[in-house]
């Protein structure tokens, strides 16, 4: 009866042992998962949002870096259309005025929402597979010219500048992104999958939470083990942010990396309230469970 007695407490404290096991995973799973389900969700409404993309930057058309590349763009191509005439270092100045004017005007925030949802439409369809336009040329996801063009044209026009009227059509555009066509087979994929990541992994994140909580024979420990592994894969989250951002940057080509810090900087507000909100829930498990714990003790 004894050896039945002793190996039953030995099954008992194995099956102890098992389940903290388990739910020390699950708790770990629950760190790892929660700040990548906020990376997928914000990630995912980047890509797929067109509205939303489009109101989170349109306010991109009042700083400095964005209107002194559209100036420079739509100044050249111009000037170069214009042929010999825009050789001449007054018609240069006259298009140079007239182009910084229309970027000035109450007008360009209009043609920039409109340049932003033309370019983000195009990246969704191709991510997406949607029927509709080609989303790339030459390899590259395009930003369009031509709105901002045709504004400084009638302007132009409107001052009587030479031959003003008989510009074409300008197509010119800004590459923002390089696009490897053996690849947007693979990107599409990816795509997919991030829709799936970004609905699935909050409802994971938390069934792992609560899992262990379930599981641990000691629910106060894993109040404090699973607020510890949110905030310090939170913490890790939010400090490695910032490399991630400087690597993006880098791969921007050249002349967009100062629009490109605007963009990225103005990307991070949306993670920030998220972020503080998810640290904040860890801070309260974890002094729940030391709460908790100080109580029974005393």
């Amino acid at each position: 009866m004894a050896g039945t007695g002793r190996d039953g407490r030995a099954e008992l404290s194995a099956g102890v042992r098992t389940r903290g096991v388990v739910a020390a995973t699950l708790a770990v799973l629950a760190g790892l998962l929660a700040p990548l389900s906020l990376a997928a969700g914000w990630t995912w409404t980047q890509l797929s949002d067109t509205d939303r993309f489009v109101a989170s930057y349109s306010g991109l058309a009042r700083t400095p870096e964005v209107q002194s590349l559209v100036s420079g763009k739509v100044t050249a191509v111009i000037t170069t259309r214009l042929g010999s005439l825009g050789e001449n270092r007054f018609a240069q100045q006259v298009v140079a005025d007239t182009v910084s004017s229309v970027v000035a005007s109450d007008a360009f925030a209009g043609i920039w929402e409109q340049t932003l949802r033309i370019s983000h439409t195009q990246l969704r369809q191709l991510l997406a597979a949607e029927p509709g336009a080609v989303a790339y040329t030459d390899g590259a996801l395009q930003l369009q010219l031509q709105p901002f063009a045709e504004a400084a044209k009638q302007r132009l026009i409107a001052a009587q500048v030479p031959f003003a009227d008989r510009l074409p059509t300008i197509t010119a555009t800004v590459p923002l992104v390089e696009l490897d066509p053996q690849l947007v087979a693979q990107a599409r994929g990816a795509y997919r999958s991030l829709e799936l990541a970004a609905n699935w992994l909050p409802w994971l994140a938390l069934l792992c939470g609560v899992g262990a909580v379930v599981l641990w024979p000691n629910k106060r420990r894993a109040l404090i083990v699973v607020g510890a592994a949110v905030g310090l894969f939170t913490v890790a989250f939010a400090s490695g942010w910032t490399p991630l951002v400087q690597l993006a940057e880098s791969a921007v080509p050249a002349a967009l990396r100062p629009v490109a810090s605007v963009f990225f900087n103005l990307a991070q507000q949306p993670l920030v309230s998220p972020t503080l909100t998810l640290a904040a829930a860890a801070a309260a498990l974890l002094f729940t469970g030391l709460l908790s714990a100080r109580g029974a003790a005393s």
